[in-house]
């Protein structure tokens, strides 16, 4: 269960506080099967021939790209870092579900609270995308996303002392998901329109590394939650998580992204140097 996914549906925290947690995988397993039936009716017209380069060297290619580009690169490590480290409550949910006192059923409605706020938060990006300080946007929505970690661990570790603490802390996963949602869908905007056509390809794929990344960040977190608790070691995560954006925000590439211009992250690295 620890490797749900953030942005899990809203509906499969619901399906696993009424039923139970298998119905979830089972339905999932069953949705795999189906797009592997759709894919495989697809009538996909053969690409132009062009000159064909080594695995490597085209994954070196997008390398060499990306850190060219400063903005691209900091946007990329932001990514990694925020699943690394901004997302370790989701894999310490189960811990936090029994701090709760919660159960299974508490495990379900956190996982929806944080399915919900997924959404609202790609809703809320969607009116974003095009203004002047698009830059500050992602900076502050990563950032407010950590500050949500630490209460989400506030209302976790003293959870007997509240009547209130299990609504309190859907509230706080709730805006943890809201305000990382922000910053992944803007980022990877940034990136999908800024990258030329013949290297976007890579590029995002190396940043499809991001999604990756959480399963070790829960055992970084998890080692931490060993030797302490599991709202000390997501509070650990979420201080480093702060540290590395507050000296992103200090260089100046990232603030200095403006959203009205389609190539906002190559005029970004270009004004900044």
């Amino acid at each position: 269960m620890a490797e749900l996914p953030d942005d899990l549906p809203a509906f499969g925290g619901l399906i696993i506080a009424i039923y139970d947690t298998w119905v979830v995988f089972a339905l999932c397993g069953t949705g795999f099967a189906a797009m592997i039936f759709i894919i495989t009716l697809l009538d996909v017209p053969a690409p132009a021939p062009r000159q064909i380069h080594s695995t490597l060297r085209q994954v070196a290619e997008g390398i060499r790209y990306i850190f060219h580009h400063r903005v691209f690169l900091l946007l990329i490590m932001l990514s990694y870092t925020s699943m690394l480290l901004g997302a370790t409550y989701m894999q310490l949910m189960p811990a936090f579900s029994a701090l709760l006192a919660a159960g299974s059923t508490g495990f379900g409605y956190l996982l929806s609270a944080t399915g919900v706020g997924s959404v609202t938060g790609t809703l809320l990006i969607s009116s974003m995308q095009h203004t002047r300080h698009l830059g500050w946007i992602i900076l502050g929505a990563s950032a407010c996303s950590a500050l949500c970690v630490y209460l989400f661990a506030l209302i976790t570790a003293f959870a007997g002392q509240s009547d209130f603490a299990m609504v309190l802390a859907m509230a706080a996963a709730f805006g943890i998901a809201l305000f990382a949602s922000v910053f992944l869908i803007a980022s990877m905007t940034v990136l999908q329109l800024a990258v030329p056509d013949t290297l976007r390809g890579r590029v995002m794929g190396l940043h499809g590394i991001t999604y990756s990344l959480m399963p070790l960040g829960g055992l970084i977190a998890g080692a931490i939650a060993s030797l302490s608790s599991a709202p000390v070691a997501v509070s650990v995560c979420a201080t480093a998580y702060l540290v590395i954006i507050v000296l992103t925000a200090l260089g100046g590439t990232v603030p200095g992204i403006d959203g009205r211009q389609p190539g906002a992250g190559t005029t970004a690295a270009n004004r900044t140097g």
